[in-house]
């Protein structure tokens, strides 16, 4: 390139683009350039004339700086690029990302005129985040070229009160007389973090006697309290290092309160992508906000609870992974107006049924000739793997062909008739759910021979001698 100084600059390179340090004081100045192409069959040469202002691309800016400022914002400041002439006017473009989520932005039309160095507040971030920004210049006088990006500078916004309340659930129970509220909260969803949590200050309180209130400061998101039979009302507050939440609050019925039957219908349903789906219907339009809760049941004791709060609709989807197959869920639906919680819609359900566990283990409990009772126990929701459609008893003579008699869910006894006297039987039990089924141990007995006149005394003592 010939410089109208009559300099010459050289520039070599293997690719479509070449590049070499000239400086700023071209720029509108006219420029000889030389064009030289070269393989290996020749070489070619081309001339022509352009206008600096087209080529020359100024140095990033320098002094880079995040100062965190309140709303959330920063306050970004950088110096202009060195070698950019005093009277050349500059503008600047911004790129920032969130670190936690990785999206970009931009802001193209920063003018920095013929500033040393300018200040820009970059609001509408998040609070206590972590940013990146960088900066690059082009001069507004025609420029094509913009500098390279700055390297990256990364700062966190400041600290912010908690904007929403928690959701606060409570599950309600006694134990030897008292009456125990066990609550449970988490943030809303969707809702980010605004700053580093220092607790939740819980408070309660009767609901006809508000200066007999009681609170506690707590770092989990759960809490246990002993309260009376009559009506309170519990608050929930979320502390950060720079204030706190607005309260949660939920009314604990008194224990004579009869709850309010609003719900009518629940309907569930899975779709093949594992979704699970609640859709139910109220009587009184004034409900429009709900709590699900759901656990897996065991038959045995209380289960630990997940909730969600529902607004504005009458249907809530699962997502898939949330129900874990083969697992007897108790999923309860709650109608709220303010405060206050209704009579629930308890129903039981399964994402994906399977074969029991285990098979019943009958026992024989009246032996005779021709007859024999049998008595198995039910089958614990932990163990069926699925709803029991049915039982099925197989038996037969041990030299025989088997019979079978199907029976309800509901039923645990059952007496096989028409045997034959003084006969060894084998027996087992089937137990069905929609998903498969499972055989119980097979057992033995030996049926009593035809005796008359045997009196209770001989016929017990038969009975035990027969029976295996």
């Amino acid at each position: 390139m010939d410089r109208p100084d009559n300099t010459t600059q050289n520039c070599s390179a293997h690719t479509e683009s070449c590049s070499f340090f000239s400086g700023l004081d071209l720029l509108g100045l006219e420029c000889n350039i030389t064009l030289h192409l070269e393989n290996k069959l020749g070489s070619a040469a081309a001339q022509f004339t352009v206008n600096a202002t087209r080529i020359v691309k100024m140095d990033p800016p320098k002094d880079l700086t995040l100062l965190p400022t309140k709303d959330p914002s920063f306050s970004i400041s950088w110096k202009r690029p060195i070698l950019a002439p005093d009277e050349l006017y500059v503008k600047c473009g911004l790129r920032y990302r969130e670190l936690q989520d990785g999206h970009g932005y931009y802001i193209n039309e920063l003018q920095m005129g013929i500033e040393k160095e300018i200040s820009y507040i970059l609001g509408g971030l998040h609070a206590h985040t972590e940013y990146s920004v960088s900066v690059r210049c082009i001069g507004s006088s025609g420029q094509v070229w913009w500098s390279e990006w700055t390297e990256e500078v990364t700062g966190r916004t400041e600290e912010q009160a908690p904007l929403h309340s928690v959701e606060l659930w409570r599950v309600i129970g006694t134990t030897e007389g008292t009456r125990l509220v066990n609550l449970t909260w988490k943030e809303r969803s969707g809702v980010r973090s605004t700053g580093i949590t220092l607790g939740y200050n819980v408070l309660w309180l009767p609901d006809v006697r508000t200066s007999d209130w009681r609170n506690k400061t707590t770092k989990t998101n759960e809490m246990t309290l002993n309260i009376t039979e009559e009506a309170h009302i519990i608050s929930v507050v979320h502390i950060n290092s720079a204030g706190h939440s607005p309260a949660a609050i939920l009314r604990i019925p008194a224990t004579w309160e009869r709850a309010r039957e609003v719900i009518s219908s629940v309907r569930i349903s899975t779709t093949a992508s594992e979704e699970t789906t609640l859709t139910w219907t109220v009587i009184d339009p004034r409900f429009r906000r709900f709590v699900l809760d759901w656990c897996i049941y065991s038959g045995v004791g209380s289960c630990n609870i997940s909730f969600q709060y529902v607004e504005n609709s009458s249907q809530w989807t699962i997502q898939k992974g949330i129900l874990e197959p083969y697992k007897r869920y108790k999923i309860s639906v709650y109608p709220l107006l303010d405060d206050r919680a209704e009579a629930p819609w308890i129903t039981y359900y399964y994402i994906k049924e399977g074969a029991p566990l285990y098979g019943p283990n009958p026992k024989v409990e009246d032996l005779k000739e021709t007859e024999v009772t049998m008595r198995w126990d039910p089958l614990r929701a932990d163990e069926s793997n699925g709803f029991i459609t049915a039982f099925s008893i197989i038996y037969k003579p041990l030299d025989g062909q088997e019979s079978v008699v199907t029976v309800n869910s509901d039923v645990y006894e059952y007496t096989l008739r028409s045997l034959m006297p003084d006969t060894k039987y084998s027996i087992y039990i089937v137990a069905s759910t929609s998903g498969g089924k499972t055989s119980g141990n097979p057992i033995h007995f030996h049926t009593l021979p035809e005796i008359m006149n045997t009196n209770k005394l001989d016929r017990h003592q038969a009975h035990s001698q027969l029976l295996t």
